[in-house]
């Protein structure tokens, strides 16, 4: 629909322009009829300026309305210099038609407007009372002249009936800022007039609205809903997700959901299925976390010498002998441990029910592996190395460190003076090595083959780890521990692995770029992590080299908490506290704190966080 010029009119020295109505939706509304009754109603509005009001009639005004089209208002107002607009549109709202109408001034402000929901009849007949409604108030006209028509029409006090509904229906209604409804739909009778219906219902936007009843007539309101973000993660993640009934894909889920009560279903092959709900919050959202519970089978082993059966889902060992043994239904593969011959995997094929147990005639020497192939099933033995092993282990995998040289750092203008050179490490510590050097894997998120980021870890846990690793390493460890205190004697003299001092940190972090598509390249974070941490190395390293630094995992640092960020030589935060400094965003950050190289703290025995990981240094010792 074109946008038409009709007039420019002055009052009090000022110039008010009409557009066109604008038909949204309604091919088969004759929008110039509409226009017809806007300008009556505002005629009549503008001849209560008295003398000083005078209609113009340019000539130009044909010219201009040939060459007017739709997005051109700015264009007309600057021509015609008008102080005061006044437009409008019509759009299809369920079975009756909105009129939204604006008073806007010359800089585009809206001084006032209307909104309006009627059958097509009852807008022609109301039409020019609105807009001269908004005329006479939006400009602060006194003494309006108030047609006959007008006060005929809208001083008849007999009430109507009308049908009130809303999309969903439930929603408490008020009509004047007084309780008119507890639920809808209802049937009300309300006096002829502008009213103002304000409905509200649970988990949904308020919806305010001006509206003018003048017969019998039917409103319908249709509410928007409120929404929160939602986190659904499960033991063991990759678990088919409904919320609903509608299929969400598989776990863990991250995304919005409408506000209240919702059923969701997850599905396995290999667990039991779970049927629950949650209910949504609009502020907090709603984070749910499901240990499902495996399906079983059972199999016999027949095996000459007695043992034990380990397997990941059951901290227990089971004896074997000629009863079957009940196993998950999904477990690939489990351990059998014997005193005399060390230690057996096997690997389990689908549908198996008997398994005819082979032990290796000679132990090797070393401490190794050895592989045996019997009817098909391959059979990993795994020598016992020492006495009082519980588990089967290989010492650690290699940690791949980066050297950062001493010197003078400037980090968010703040200048950071290290004195002693450092390795780093290149990625955060994944769950095989920490599994290698702590005999368990804490982590929520497993299925990634070990090359995750371990999680789940509390900063006594990563001081423990680092002193493990530097003794297979041959290093002496850095840390001391007495209870809950913990030191770190010979400070950066100490050549063994550690957790980096914040200032160590923040010089690693200070090369991340700043650019947010740099981010995505780099780092995972809300945006991109689809709810969960992902292998370490995958985004492109940063320009020392080093992986996920301000994404994926946030990071344990030796630190005590303090106001402060690090300034000067070789800081080292507080001195006395009881929290542990965490440093730089992770899966679930916005994109904000992955640019700030967030910064928070938690208390050194926090170890049930998803979102805190590791990654450890080494100092450069001068030979």
């Amino acid at each position: 629909m074109n946008i038409l010029l009709l007039g420019a009119l002055a009052f009090a020295q000022k110039r008010v322009m009409l557009l066109d109505i604008i038909n949204l939706d309604r091919p088969d509304i004759e929008e110039r009829l509409f226009t017809d009754e806007l300008r009556a109603g505002a005629a009549v509005a503008l001849q209560s300026a008295g003398d000083d009001y005078q209609e113009i009639r340019p000539v130009q005004g044909a010219i201009l309305a040939e060459r007017s089209m739709p997005g051109q208002e700015d264009a007309l107002e600057a021509e015609w210099n008008a102080d005061f607009v006044l437009k409008g549109e019509i759009s299809q709202k369920g079975d009756l038609i909105e009129l939204h109408l604006e008073l806007q001034n010359r800089k585009k402000m809206i001084l006032l407007e209307r909104t309006v929901l009627d059958t097509e009849i009852e807008l022609h007949r109301i039409l020019p009372w609105v807009s001269w409604q908004l005329l006479t108030e939006g400009l602060e006209i006194e003494d309006p002249i108030i047609p006959e028509a007008f006060v005929e029409f809208f001083t008849q006090n007999k009430p109507q009936k009308v049908l009130i509904e809303s999309v969903p229906p439930g929603a408490r209604l008020k009509i004047d800022e007084r309780l008119k409804c507890d639920e809808t739909p209802c049937i009300l009778e309300i006096e002829r007039g502008e009213h103002t219906f304000e409905l509200t219902r649970r988990g949904f936007d308020v919806l305010k609205y001006d509206r003018v009843i003048s017969d019998h007539q039917k409103l319908l309101f249709t509410l928007n809903p409120l929404k929160g973000q939602a986190l659904i993660i499960t033991e063991p993640p990759g678990v088919d997700l409904f919320i609903d009934g509608q299929d969400m894909g598989q776990t863990p889920y991250f995304g919005d959901l409408i506000v209240g009560e919702h059923q969701f279903e997850l599905k396995s092959d290999c667990y039991q299925s779970k049927l629950s709900s949650f209910e949504m919050n609009e502020h907090f959202g709603s984070t749910v976390e499901v240990k499902l519970t495996p399906k079983f089978k059972q199999i016999v082993f027949d095996s000459e010498v007695a043992g034990l059966l380990h397997y990941k889902e059951n901290p227990y060992p089971v004896s074997i002998g000629k009863d079957p043994v009940e196993l998950p239904l999904c477990t690939d593969q489990v351990f059998l441990q014997n005193d005399e011959n060390g230690w057996l995997q096997l690997y389990l094929d689908e549908g198996i029910e008997h398994l005819e147990v082979v032990w290796p005639a000679d132990p090797i020497v070393d401490a190794g592996v050895w592989y045996v192939e019997k009817d098909g099933w391959l059979h990993q033995f795994i020598r016992k190395i020492k006495k009082d092993f519980s588990q089967p282990k290989a010492f650690g995998e290699p940690y791949l460190l980066y050297l950062m040289p001493s010197g003078q750092y400037i980090v968010e203008d703040r200048e950071l003076q290290l004195t002693h050179s450092f390795y780093v490490g290149q990625n955060e510590v994944t769950q095989k090595l920490w599994t290698d050097i702590m005999e368990d894997n804490p982590s929520y998120f497993t299925s990634c083959e070990g090359i995750c980021p371990v999680e789940r870890v509390s900063w006594y846990d990563a001081i423990e780890f680092a002193n493990r690793l530097s003794r297979i390493h041959g290093l002496e460890a850095c840390y001391e521990r007495q209870g809950a205190e913990v030191t770190w004697p010979k400070g950066y003299e100490c050549e063994g692995y550690r957790l980096p001092t914040e200032a160590e940190w923040e010089v690693v972090w200070g090369t991340f770029p700043t650019e947010e598509d740099d981010h995505i390249e780099q780092a995972w974070f809300i945006e991109n992590s689809i709810g969960k941490p992902h292998a370490v190395c995958i985004k492109d390293p940063n320009s020392f080299g080093l992986c996920d630094i301000s994404g994926n995992l946030a990071e344990w640092v030796w630190d005590r908490y303090q106001t402060d960020l690090p300034l000067g030589k070789d800081p080292l935060g507080a001195d006395i506290g009881s929290q542990r400094i965490v440093r730089g965003g992770h899966w679930l950050s916005p994109n904000a704190l992955i640019h700030e190289g967030h910064r928070t703290a938690y208390p050194p025995v926090t170890d049930q966080s998803m979102q805190i990981g590791l990654r450890l240094v080494r100092t450069a010792l001068e030979e």
